[in-house]
């Protein structure tokens, strides 16, 4: 098993806990996204940038907290379910990015809407892969390198820690983990702030 998770067993010995963590940490990340979406509001018709923006970052927060934990010899086993699912879960937002499209579409802003969907998937995917990178860049070394190349990620005992020490064959396939972490986030995101922000 990679760094990157921890084996179930180890998770399974904290029972209710684990559901607690990520409930405190759903409450911490749906607040913080209220909040933003409070300090830049949406206008009627408008491009929701702020939810744009909170799911970039929040793809961004994960790429570098799985670059992390793939680092970690030992991370705690409810740092992934707090951080991961709870807090990150809790802070971005698949329906309310599907409902801002849709109301994109009724307000006859076609070319906004898919604008929006492009520059969040895009944005999402670019960040997670940019905070993955700079989460595994070896301590002590410039991104840039001395020649100007960027920084090899730090390597794991399995292979690169950017793959979670899964071998270059195995980069394209997904833990079912971060299958059930996936689904977690966007549902514990909306939920825990009552839907739509």
């Amino acid at each position: 098993m990679s760094g990157s998770s921890c084996p179930r067993r180890d998770l399974a010995d904290y029972g209710h806990r684990v559901l607690v963590v990520i409930a405190l940490g759903g409450v911490v990340g749906a607040e913080a996204r209220y909040g933003l979406t409070r300090l830049i509001p949406a206008q009627p018709g408008g491009v929701p940038w702020a939810i744009l923006g909170i799911n970039v970052a929040g793809g961004f927060f994960m790429g570098l907290l799985m670059a992390w934990l793939g680092r970690a010899a030992h991370p705690h086993p409810l740092v992934r379910p707090f951080l991961g699912v709870g807090i990150l879960g809790g802070f971005t937002t698949f329906s309310t990015y599907s409902t801002d499209t849709y109301h994109l579409i009724d307000a006859d802003r076609p070319s906004a809407a898919v604008g929006y969907v492009a520059l969040t998937l895009a944005g999402a995917l670019i960040a997670v892969v940019l905070g993955q990178w700079l989460g595994s860049a070896r301590p002590g070394s410039s991104i840039a390198g001395d020649s100007g190349s960027a920084a090899a990620p730090a390597a794991s005992p399995g292979g690169p820690a950017s793959l979670g020490g899964a071998s270059p064959e195995d980069a394209a396939s997904v833990d079912s983990a971060s299958v059930d972490s996936a689904s977690v986030d966007s549902a514990s995101g909306d939920s825990a702030s009552g839907g739509r922000s």
